[in-house]
Protein backbone atom coordinates (compact mmCIF):
# COMPACT_ATOMS: atom_id res chain seq x y z
CA UNK A 1 0.00 0.00 0.00
CA UNK A 2 1.67 3.19 -1.59
CA UNK A 3 -0.61 6.65 -0.20
CA UNK A 4 0.37 9.52 -0.31
CA UNK A 5 -2.20 12.61 0.91
CA UNK A 6 -1.92 16.28 0.19
CA UNK A 7 -4.22 18.24 2.38
CA UNK A 8 -5.66 21.29 0.92
CA UNK A 9 -7.42 21.97 4.69
CA UNK A 10 -9.88 20.31 7.33
CA UNK A 11 -9.64 20.97 10.61
CA UNK A 12 -10.40 18.23 13.01
CA UNK A 13 -9.48 14.67 11.16
CA UNK A 14 -12.04 12.84 14.10
CA UNK A 15 -15.19 15.14 12.68
CA UNK A 16 -14.41 14.35 9.19
CA UNK A 17 -13.45 15.91 6.02
CA UNK A 18 -14.58 16.62 2.21
CA UNK A 19 -12.84 14.37 0.13
CA UNK A 20 -12.97 16.53 -2.82
CA UNK A 21 -10.19 18.85 -1.35
CA UNK A 22 -8.13 15.88 -0.88
CA UNK A 23 -5.98 14.47 -3.43
CA UNK A 24 -5.07 10.78 -3.23
CA UNK A 25 -2.03 8.34 -4.98
CA UNK A 26 -2.81 4.81 -4.31
CA UNK A 27 -1.92 1.41 -4.93
CA UNK A 28 -3.89 -1.03 -3.63
CA UNK A 29 -5.23 -4.45 -3.95
CA UNK A 30 -8.51 -2.99 -3.32
CA UNK A 31 -10.12 0.35 -4.63
CA UNK A 32 -11.05 2.37 -2.12
CA UNK A 33 -14.53 2.58 -1.72
CA UNK A 34 -16.08 6.62 -0.40
CA UNK A 35 -14.31 8.91 1.97
CA UNK A 36 -10.76 7.73 1.98
CA UNK A 37 -10.64 8.83 5.44
CA UNK A 38 -13.67 6.35 6.32
CA UNK A 39 -11.90 3.51 4.46
CA UNK A 40 -8.74 3.88 6.53
CA UNK A 41 -10.29 3.44 9.44
CA UNK A 42 -12.41 0.88 8.45
CA UNK A 43 -9.32 -1.08 6.81
CA UNK A 44 -6.94 -0.28 9.59
CA UNK A 45 -9.78 -1.87 12.54
CA UNK A 46 -9.82 -4.81 10.13
CA UNK A 47 -6.39 -5.46 9.69
CA UNK A 48 -5.06 -4.43 13.39
CA UNK A 49 -8.19 -5.75 15.66
CA UNK A 50 -10.25 -3.35 17.40
CA UNK A 51 -8.33 -2.81 20.99
CA UNK A 52 -5.19 -2.14 18.96
CA UNK A 53 -7.23 0.15 16.70
CA UNK A 54 -8.47 2.18 19.41
CA UNK A 55 -5.47 3.03 20.59
CA UNK A 56 -4.45 4.48 17.13
CA UNK A 57 -7.97 6.06 16.71
CA UNK A 58 -7.15 8.36 19.85
CA UNK A 59 -3.98 9.31 19.48
CA UNK A 60 -5.32 11.05 16.34
CA UNK A 61 -7.23 13.41 18.63
CA UNK A 62 -3.58 14.64 19.43
CA UNK A 63 -2.56 15.87 15.77
CA UNK A 64 -3.56 19.04 13.64
CA UNK A 65 -4.07 16.69 10.70
CA UNK A 66 -4.51 13.22 9.43
CA UNK A 67 -1.87 13.33 7.21
CA UNK A 68 0.19 14.27 10.12
CA UNK A 69 -0.78 11.10 12.10
CA UNK A 70 -0.11 8.93 9.17
CA UNK A 71 3.58 9.71 9.41
CA UNK A 72 3.71 8.31 12.85
CA UNK A 73 1.44 5.12 12.41
CA UNK A 74 3.64 1.50 11.35
CA UNK A 75 5.09 1.49 7.97
CA UNK A 76 2.66 -0.42 5.32
CA UNK A 77 4.66 -3.76 5.93
CA UNK A 78 3.38 -4.02 9.52
CA UNK A 79 -0.02 -2.68 9.05
CA UNK A 80 -1.12 -4.65 5.50
CA UNK A 81 -1.51 -8.20 6.16
CA UNK A 82 -2.15 -8.84 2.64
CA UNK A 83 1.18 -7.15 0.94
CA UNK A 84 3.71 -9.58 -0.10
CA UNK A 85 6.69 -7.26 1.73
CA UNK A 86 4.85 -8.06 4.92
CA UNK A 87 6.10 -11.82 4.83
CA UNK A 88 9.26 -11.56 3.14
CA UNK A 89 11.28 -13.89 5.51
CA UNK A 90 14.11 -15.69 3.82
CA UNK A 91 12.49 -19.18 4.74
CA UNK A 92 14.17 -20.66 1.62
CA UNK A 93 17.41 -20.75 3.52
CA UNK A 94 16.13 -22.72 6.26
CA UNK A 95 16.99 -26.57 6.37
CA UNK A 96 14.46 -28.53 4.30
CA UNK A 97 12.86 -30.33 7.56
CA UNK A 98 12.66 -27.08 9.35
CA UNK A 99 11.49 -24.99 6.56
CA UNK A 100 8.33 -28.13 5.56
CA UNK A 101 7.76 -28.10 8.79
CA UNK A 102 7.28 -24.13 9.36
CA UNK A 103 5.47 -23.48 6.36
CA UNK A 104 2.80 -26.07 7.57
CA UNK A 105 2.43 -24.38 10.47
CA UNK A 106 2.05 -21.09 9.11
CA UNK A 107 -0.90 -23.00 7.07
CA UNK A 108 -2.27 -24.31 10.09
CA UNK A 109 -2.36 -21.14 12.06
CA UNK A 110 -2.98 -18.43 9.17
CA UNK A 111 0.42 -16.49 10.23
CA UNK A 112 3.33 -15.37 8.59
CA UNK A 113 6.09 -17.91 8.09
CA UNK A 114 8.18 -15.96 10.16
CA UNK A 115 6.23 -16.36 13.95
CA UNK A 116 6.39 -20.39 13.58
CA UNK A 117 10.30 -19.84 12.20
CA UNK A 118 11.06 -17.80 15.41
CA UNK A 119 8.99 -20.69 17.73
CA UNK A 120 10.46 -23.20 16.41
CA UNK A 121 13.70 -22.49 16.26
CA UNK A 122 13.45 -21.42 19.70
CA UNK A 123 11.80 -24.90 21.20
CA UNK A 124 15.09 -26.85 19.39
CA UNK A 125 17.33 -24.83 21.44
CA UNK A 126 15.34 -25.48 24.21
CA UNK A 127 16.51 -29.06 23.59
CA UNK A 128 19.95 -28.31 23.28
CA UNK A 129 20.47 -26.47 25.97
CA UNK A 130 24.11 -26.50 26.64
CA UNK A 131 24.48 -29.76 25.64
CA UNK A 132 26.07 -28.16 21.90
CA UNK A 133 27.98 -25.66 21.80
CA UNK A 134 29.98 -24.02 19.07
CA UNK A 135 33.54 -22.79 19.03
CA UNK A 136 32.63 -18.64 18.54
CA UNK A 137 36.58 -17.43 19.43
CA UNK A 138 39.44 -18.21 20.33
CA UNK A 139 38.95 -19.32 23.71
CA UNK A 140 34.76 -18.88 23.64
CA UNK A 141 31.92 -21.23 22.88
CA UNK A 142 28.51 -20.71 22.52
CA UNK A 143 25.58 -22.88 23.11
CA UNK A 144 22.50 -23.45 21.33
CA UNK A 145 20.39 -21.58 23.76
CA UNK A 146 18.01 -18.43 22.60
CA UNK A 147 15.28 -16.01 24.04
CA UNK A 148 12.54 -15.63 21.40
CA UNK A 149 9.61 -13.03 22.51
CA UNK A 150 7.01 -13.07 20.02
CA UNK A 151 3.96 -10.42 19.63
CA UNK A 152 1.10 -11.34 17.77
CA UNK A 153 -2.67 -10.24 18.31
CA UNK A 154 -5.15 -11.81 20.42
CA UNK A 155 -7.36 -14.44 18.31
CA UNK A 156 -4.06 -14.52 15.54
CA UNK A 157 -3.84 -17.89 16.16
CA UNK A 158 -0.83 -17.29 18.42
CA UNK A 159 -2.12 -20.34 20.92
CA UNK A 160 -3.11 -22.71 18.75
CA UNK A 161 0.29 -22.76 16.69
CA UNK A 162 2.02 -22.42 20.73
CA UNK A 163 0.46 -25.58 21.30
CA UNK A 164 1.36 -27.62 18.23
CA UNK A 165 5.42 -26.24 18.31
CA UNK A 166 4.96 -26.69 22.15
CA UNK A 167 3.56 -30.40 22.65
CA UNK A 168 7.01 -32.80 22.09
CA UNK A 169 8.39 -30.95 25.11
CA UNK A 170 5.30 -30.72 26.80
CA UNK A 171 4.76 -34.48 26.39
CA UNK A 172 7.83 -35.41 27.38
CA UNK A 173 8.32 -34.24 29.96
CA UNK A 174 4.72 -35.25 31.30
CA UNK A 175 5.76 -38.84 30.48
CA UNK A 176 8.86 -38.74 32.23
CA UNK A 177 7.90 -37.20 35.31
CA UNK A 178 5.01 -40.14 35.30
CA UNK A 179 7.97 -42.63 34.63
CA UNK A 180 9.80 -41.39 37.52
CA UNK A 181 6.74 -41.37 39.73
CA UNK A 182 6.10 -44.79 39.26
CA UNK A 183 9.98 -46.27 38.46
CA UNK A 184 12.46 -44.03 39.90
CA UNK A 185 11.34 -42.56 42.77
CA UNK A 186 10.28 -45.98 44.82
CA UNK A 187 13.69 -47.32 43.92
CA UNK A 188 15.43 -44.42 45.14
CA UNK A 189 13.23 -43.81 48.15
CA UNK A 190 13.87 -47.39 49.32
CA UNK A 191 18.01 -47.13 49.17
CA UNK A 192 17.87 -43.50 50.92
CA UNK A 193 15.53 -45.45 53.54
CA UNK A 194 18.30 -48.62 53.59
CA UNK A 195 21.02 -46.26 53.77
CA UNK A 196 19.39 -43.98 56.65
CA UNK A 197 18.94 -46.91 58.69
CA UNK A 198 22.57 -47.80 58.49
CA UNK A 199 23.87 -44.78 59.10
CA UNK A 200 21.84 -44.62 62.32
CA UNK A 201 23.25 -47.79 63.38
CA UNK A 202 26.43 -46.94 62.47
CA UNK A 203 26.19 -43.43 64.58
CA UNK A 204 25.61 -45.69 67.54
CA UNK A 205 28.44 -46.62 67.19
CA UNK A 206 30.47 -43.70 66.24
CA UNK A 207 28.68 -41.69 69.05
CA UNK A 208 30.00 -44.24 71.75
CA UNK A 209 26.38 -45.88 72.84
CA UNK A 210 27.90 -49.48 72.20
CA UNK A 211 30.07 -50.20 74.99
CA UNK A 212 31.65 -52.83 73.24
CA UNK A 213 33.25 -51.37 70.58
CA UNK A 214 36.60 -49.84 71.52
CA UNK A 215 38.53 -46.92 70.23
CA UNK A 216 39.33 -48.38 66.28
CA UNK A 217 35.95 -49.91 66.09
CA UNK A 218 34.28 -46.28 66.90
CA UNK A 219 36.97 -44.45 64.82
CA UNK A 220 35.84 -46.65 61.47
CA UNK A 221 32.56 -45.79 62.45
CA UNK A 222 32.40 -42.54 62.11
CA UNK A 223 34.70 -42.60 58.60
CA UNK A 224 31.25 -45.04 57.59
CA UNK A 225 29.08 -42.47 58.96
CA UNK A 226 30.26 -39.77 56.54
CA UNK A 227 30.51 -41.91 53.56
CA UNK A 228 26.59 -42.81 54.62
CA UNK A 229 25.92 -39.79 54.81
CA UNK A 230 27.40 -38.56 51.62
CA UNK A 231 25.43 -40.95 50.02
CA UNK A 232 21.87 -39.81 51.49
CA UNK A 233 22.65 -36.70 49.94
CA UNK A 234 22.95 -37.45 47.23
CA UNK A 235 20.25 -39.73 46.48
CA UNK A 236 17.57 -36.93 47.97
CA UNK A 237 19.49 -34.70 45.02
CA UNK A 238 18.10 -37.31 42.75
CA UNK A 239 14.57 -37.67 44.64
CA UNK A 240 13.59 -34.70 42.09
CA UNK A 241 11.18 -35.02 39.08
CA UNK A 242 12.02 -33.73 35.46
CA UNK A 243 11.48 -30.03 34.70
CA UNK A 244 11.81 -29.62 31.50
CA UNK A 245 10.11 -25.91 31.43
CA UNK A 246 8.50 -23.83 33.38
CA UNK A 247 5.35 -20.98 32.90
CA UNK A 248 4.04 -19.30 35.38
CA UNK A 249 6.48 -18.23 37.85
CA UNK A 250 7.96 -16.18 40.13
CA UNK A 251 11.69 -14.58 39.86
CA UNK A 252 12.73 -16.39 42.99
CA UNK A 253 10.65 -19.93 42.29
CA UNK A 254 12.42 -19.44 38.90
CA UNK A 255 15.77 -19.66 40.62
CA UNK A 256 14.54 -22.15 42.59
CA UNK A 257 13.55 -24.46 39.31
CA UNK A 258 16.67 -24.06 37.37
CA UNK A 259 18.79 -25.01 40.22
CA UNK A 260 16.84 -28.30 41.10
CA UNK A 261 16.60 -29.28 36.54
CA UNK A 262 20.17 -29.86 36.48
CA UNK A 263 20.44 -25.34 35.54
CA UNK A 264 18.84 -26.15 32.54
CA UNK A 265 15.28 -24.87 31.75
CA UNK A 266 12.79 -23.66 29.26
CA UNK A 267 10.93 -20.96 29.87
CA UNK A 268 7.70 -21.06 27.57
CA UNK A 269 4.58 -19.30 27.73
CA UNK A 270 1.87 -18.64 24.71
CA UNK A 271 0.73 -15.48 27.07
CA UNK A 272 3.71 -13.98 28.75
CA UNK A 273 2.10 -11.28 30.58
CA UNK A 274 2.81 -12.93 34.39
CA UNK A 275 6.62 -13.35 33.26
CA UNK A 276 6.58 -9.77 31.73
CA UNK A 277 5.78 -8.45 34.74
CA UNK A 278 7.58 -10.38 37.11
CA UNK A 279 10.83 -9.37 35.20
CA UNK A 280 9.51 -5.54 35.27
CA UNK A 281 9.46 -5.55 39.23
CA UNK A 282 5.63 -7.14 39.98
CA UNK A 283 6.59 -7.29 43.64
CA UNK A 284 9.56 -5.63 43.68
CA UNK A 285 8.60 -1.89 43.27
CA UNK A 286 8.96 -1.70 40.06
CA UNK A 287 13.03 -2.80 40.71
CA UNK A 288 13.69 -4.86 37.07
CA UNK A 289 14.90 -8.84 37.81
CA UNK A 290 16.73 -9.82 35.29
CA UNK A 291 20.06 -11.06 36.78
CA UNK A 292 18.99 -14.77 36.60
CA UNK A 293 18.06 -14.35 32.58
CA UNK A 294 21.31 -12.46 31.89
CA UNK A 295 23.16 -15.45 33.62
CA UNK A 296 20.90 -18.50 32.67
CA UNK A 297 21.69 -16.92 28.65
CA UNK A 298 25.52 -16.41 28.99
CA UNK A 299 25.88 -19.32 31.25
CA UNK A 300 27.60 -17.31 34.05
CA UNK A 301 28.37 -18.68 36.58
CA UNK A 302 27.16 -16.60 40.01
CA UNK A 303 25.12 -16.54 43.03
CA UNK A 304 21.84 -15.17 43.69
CA UNK A 305 20.95 -14.09 47.37
CA UNK A 306 17.61 -13.06 49.08
CA UNK A 307 16.81 -12.46 52.13
CA UNK A 308 13.49 -14.71 53.05
CA UNK A 309 15.29 -17.99 51.19
CA UNK A 310 18.73 -20.06 50.57
CA UNK A 311 20.76 -18.63 47.92
CA UNK A 312 21.17 -19.91 44.50
CA UNK A 313 23.86 -21.01 43.54
CA UNK A 314 24.71 -21.73 39.86
CA UNK A 315 27.80 -23.10 37.65
CA UNK A 316 26.45 -23.19 34.10
CA UNK A 317 22.89 -21.91 34.21
CA UNK A 318 21.42 -22.43 30.77
CA UNK A 319 17.60 -20.81 30.04
CA UNK A 320 16.32 -20.87 26.27
CA UNK A 321 13.07 -18.74 26.44
CA UNK A 322 9.74 -18.73 24.14
CA UNK A 323 7.24 -16.02 25.11
CA UNK A 324 4.07 -14.81 22.65
CA UNK A 325 1.85 -12.01 23.72
CA UNK A 326 0.29 -9.23 22.34
CA UNK A 327 1.76 -6.31 20.41
CA UNK A 328 0.86 -3.86 23.69
CA UNK A 329 3.46 -5.40 25.99
CA UNK A 330 6.13 -4.25 23.89
CA UNK A 331 6.32 -0.75 25.53
CA UNK A 332 6.35 -2.15 28.62
CA UNK A 333 9.24 -4.47 27.97
CA UNK A 334 11.63 -2.43 26.16
CA UNK A 335 11.36 0.77 27.69
CA UNK A 336 12.18 1.37 31.63
CA UNK A 337 10.36 4.24 33.56
CA UNK A 338 11.76 5.85 36.42
CA UNK A 339 10.17 4.89 39.49
CA UNK A 340 8.81 8.53 40.49
CA UNK A 341 7.13 8.35 37.13
CA UNK A 342 5.05 5.24 38.05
Amino acid sequence: MKTSLRNTGFADPLAGFDATKIEVEQELTKPVVGNPYQWYLREAENILGRDRFLIHFNEMAEYDSFEEHLKTLPSETDIVLGSEERDSFPIEYAPTFIRDLVEDLAKYASVPVSIPFLSVVAMYSAALGKNLRVRSGESRTTPGNLFAAIFADSGSGKSDLFRKIATPLVDRNKADRERFEKEVRPKLQGLLDIKVGEADEVKRTATGKVRSADFEERQDASDKYIQLQKEVALLKSKLRAPEYYAEDYTIEALGMILERSDEQIACISPEALKPIQNLKGLYKDGTVEDTIYNKGYSLEPGKIDRTNRESNQFDEPCIALLWMTQPDKISSLFTSTPKHKR
